[in-house]
């Protein structure tokens, strides 16, 4: 199995590599003893410590529509902790249907996050969707910059939290992460 390894496109990566490994003549043992030095690449679905022993599910290095709601899906499976926040950016590239897919990904939150954070003025969108489905306002938090509100995030996580960080890479949510870890 993959240690620390979150989403199903990690999973689809590895049976991709074991069956490359398999045409090359590589047993079965031998692809999975090379997948125990699997670590995903960083800002890709990484499991890292944080502030106020919580932890961070870094998705920071980019995003599709796609991409982000799997990393939310995801977010919403993860047992053990006491809150989900998930914290996500512009997802830029998208053309015409911007408004749309945002509030798409927002719908997204309401069943697998306690409170959503979002940075940049299209992720304004995903807050727009989750409050459309029910998601209460105090539990949405918008801002402009990530200068804006990391701060608000810091004083809003408690112990035992696990937070999703989301968004394109020009929104640089690395720099989110870079505050909340340890």
């Amino acid at each position: 199995w993959l240690e620390k390894t979150f989403g199903k496109e990690q999973i689809y990566s590895s049976l991709a590599a074991s069956c490359v490994g398999t045409i090359l003549g590589l047993n079965l043992i031998e692809i999975s003893e090379a997948l125990k030095n699997y670590k995903p690449l960083a800002g890709r679905m990484n499991l890292i410590r944080g502030i106020k022993n919580s932890w961070i599910l870094d998705d920071s290095q980019s995003a599709s529509v796609f991409s982000m709601v799997e990393a939310i899906e995801t977010l919403g499976k993860i047992q053990g902790h006491k809150r989900r926040i998930a914290v996500l950016g512009d997802v830029l590239g998208i053309g015409k249907y911007t408004i749309e897919a945002h509030e798409a990904i927002g719908e997204r939150i309401v069943r697998n996050a306690d409170l959503l954070f979002v940075f940049g003025q299209r992720a304004k969108f995903i807050a727009k969707g989750a409050f459309e489905k029910g998601m209460e306002t105090e539990k949405i938090f918008e801002f402009d910059t990530i200068k804006d509100g990391k701060l608000e995030l810091q004083n809003k996580m408690r112990e035992g939290d696990i937070v999703l960080i989301d968004g394109s890479s020009e929104m640089k949510m690395r720099e989110i992460v870079k505050e909340i870890r340890l």
